[in-house]
């Protein structure tokens, strides 16, 4: 099993890259900085940041869900997920098949 989707570790790299890509233009077209291109710069480094912080916590989630996986293979896990009514195991294995 992988940490993390290669989906979600390339969007979470073009969410680093695209912004400082945008700001790098923006930066080197020529001329004064009227307030209208400061306001987008700002706005694309705030969209930036929040989109970082959520990809992040996706990577988090994903991360912690392999670890899991990792653990429900040893003796331990698979007794303890034998435990479980099969009620409460079905809706464990809907809720961490949705992170892997």
């Amino acid at each position: 099993m992988r940490w993390f989707k290669p989906k979600t570790l390339i969007a979470t790299a073009g969410t680093v890259l695209l912004p400082l890509a945008a700001l790098a233009y923006l930066a080197s077209i020529p001329g004064r900085s009227s307030t209208a291109s400061v306001m987008v710069k700002v706005a694309i480094v705030i969209a930036g940041v929040v989109l970082f912080a959520l990809l992040l916590a996706r990577l988090l989630e994903q991360m912690n869900a392999a670890r899991v996986a990792r653990w429900l293979e040893t003796p331990e896990g698979r007794e303890w997920l034998e435990s479980l009514p099969s009620e409460e195991r079905e809706a464990f294995q809907g809720r961490f098949d949705d992170f892997q």
